[in-house]
This record gives C-alpha cells, structure tokens and sequence, in this order.
C-alpha cells in the first residue's frame, strides 16, 4: 500500500511539474500568465538544478533531509529532487557514498555533520549541500 501511494504522490508531483514547465513555454511573452516564482515547485526544481554542475551525470546518489520521513513534505522533495536530476537517480532510501543534503537552513547543515558520518563536499544553496559518507 506504501509503495502505491508512493508512486501515485510521485506521479502526480511529476505532472504538475510538467505542467509548469508547459505553461512557463506557452507563456513567455505573457508574464502575467508565468507561474508564480515562489511557488514552490519551482524553487525546489531550481535549488536542485543548482546542484547539476556538482554531481556525477549518471549513478545514484542518496537524498538526506531534516524533515519527518513520511510527512508530504519529505515526500514531494525527494520526488521533485528525482525529477530534476535525472538521468541521475535519487534514492532516499538506502545508503550511498555521495549524497544530497537538502536542510532546511545552513545551521542543520552543519548539525547534521558534527554526527561525523558524513563530510562537506560543497554547500551549494541555503541549507543545500553534497555531502560523502565517511567510511567506516
């Protein structure tokens, strides 16, 4: 049933990122018919597309964030982070040398690597960074 919804959610997030990305190429000279900047499926495409530049074209790469683990929010992030990154693959759920650290401010950043499983590769956004697991 989890994974249903999982992926029911994941379509859905995918549609109506598509539909943005429709409207924002139907309407460029309309910039009364642009989606809102601050919504909020734009700045998470965005903040993720700020991290293209710094990860590897293809492969997997883990998605690490402070938010509740199966609250929508946690949810719609990790889809969203797929969806922008792709071809590379997002995984949230396991383990994975390189990772995504997607915090919601600079301060949980850090927080989060004090623990020391984890080192700094690169702050790229706001509370945004790639982060590599520290070996065992």
């Amino acid at each position: 049933m989890r994974v249903v919804v999982s992926s029911i959610l994941s379509l859905l997030i995918a549609l109506r990122a598509m539909w943005i990305v429709f409207v924002t190429m139907s309407t460029m000279g309309d910039p009364m018919k642009r989606p809102a900047e601050n919504d909020s499926v734009v700045v998470t495409l965005r903040r993720m597309e700020s991290l293209r530049s710094h990860l590897p074209r293809e492969g997997r790469v883990g998605y690490i964030t402070d938010m509740p683990e199966e609250s929508v929010a946690a949810i719609q992030a990790a889809h969203l982070a797929r969806f922008a990154l792709v071809p590379l693959l997002v995984d949230p759920h396991s383990d994975h040398p390189l990772a995504i650290a997607d915090f919601s401010d600079d301060v949980a950043v850090d927080d989060f690597l004090v623990a020391g499983k984890y080192d700094l590769v690169r702050k790229v956004d706001s509370g945004l960074a790639i982060v590599k697991r520290v070996p065992p």
